[in-house]
């Protein structure tokens, strides 16, 4: 089973409060455990060489076989054949050289993490197809396997860290809490100095990842250039992940009467609570906070914000 901070452990380890990774994301704990001893028959479920389902009226996590607290090895089905499949090989061997400096080890790991993502999605979308072919014939049968499936494979996805968020968040973060204040149009992140608006905050905070990674850095945008620009890829909301970029666009009615566009960008950081995003706020600097621009009662409460649409972005 699939425990929450505890990885997959074997069935005889289970312990009553331990929380089980389910389908939907709903907390589902273990609240008592039974053993009993009886003969029953019982099948081994399996396609292609995959040991791991959600199963069950709530979708609980499982794999049937030895795991090892290895995901790579759990999702290898996937990409164990592709044809990348030496050349990530190639990076894992590179990543035993003794004589790598830090920063050419955390860009291949990098470097390798994108591409078994890759082989992932790839070898996903190739049997998807396959599958679909397969069941053409039956009736509504096809439709109810994608939602299905669709549920397993995004859950299966949010396993894997997205690629470069932690560095993402840790820059922004360290920038917090530091007397940092909000500045419009500056980008000083000198504490006490002139300060950053949210635009030069993401942009200054995603480069200094990328310094980490050994990566070329991204070209200063606006809050309205940012979803034009050739570096970020416009994504759908719900499949946002931590390190992706909130953009708002919005009206601002000022106190005379007079409107104007407006924007406002923020990294995701996760779903709800008070560090749901990452950004310089408005007065504040950099800090975590709800995303209020979101928030209906927080529209309800700021009536000159009008108008405000959503997108979210990420780096190509």
């Amino acid at each position: 089973f699939y425990i929450k901070d505890r990885g997959f452990i074997e069935t005889k380890d289970l312990k009553v409060g331990d929380e089980l990774k389910t389908a939907n994301s709903n907390p589902l704990f273990i609240s008592a455990i039974a053993t009993n001893a009886r003969e029953e028959t019982v099948y081994n479920f399996e396609v292609e060489g995959n040991h791991t389902y959600f199963v069950g009226e709530d979708g609980v996590l499982v794999h049937n076989d030895s795991y090892g607290n290895n995901l790579n090895k759990v999702l290898g089905a996937y990409y164990s054949k592709d044809p990348k499949a030496s050349a990530r090989a190639e990076l894992e061997k590179s990543l035993k050289d003794p004589n790598l400096s830090e920063a050419e080890r955390t860009k291949l790991k990098a470097d390798l993490a994108r591409e078994k993502k890759l082989a992932l999605k790839e070898g996903y979308s190739k049997r998807q197809g396959e599958y679909q072919n397969s069941l053409s014939g039956s009736e509504n049968l096809w439709d109810k396997a994608v939602s299905i499936g669709k549920s397993v494979f995004n859950s299966a996805m949010d396993l894997i860290p997205s690629w470069g968020a932690k560095s993402v968040i840790d820059a922004g973060a360290s920038l917090t809490g530091k007397e940092i204040k909000y500045g419009w149009g500056k980008n000083d992140p000198r504490p006490g100095g002139e300060g950053m608006d949210c635009s030069h905050f993401t942009n200054y905070v995603t480069n200094e990842s990328r310094k980490t990674e050994g990566k070329s850095p991204i070209p200063y945008n606006t809050t309205e250039s940012l979803l034009s620009s050739k570096d970020y890829k416009q994504i759908d909301l719900n499949s946002m992940k931590k390190g992706d970029q909130f953009v708002w666009r919005y009206d601002y009615t000022d106190k005379k009467g007079n409107t104007a566009p407006g924007g406002h960008t923020a990294f995701f950081n996760e779903k709800n609570g008070d560090k749901a995003i990452l950004h310089s706020d408005f007065g504040h600097g950099p800090r975590y906070s709800n995303n209020y621009l979101d928030d209906p009662n927080w529209r309800k409460a700021n009536p000159q914000y009008s108008n405000i649409r959503t997108y979210a972005i990420r780096v190509k």
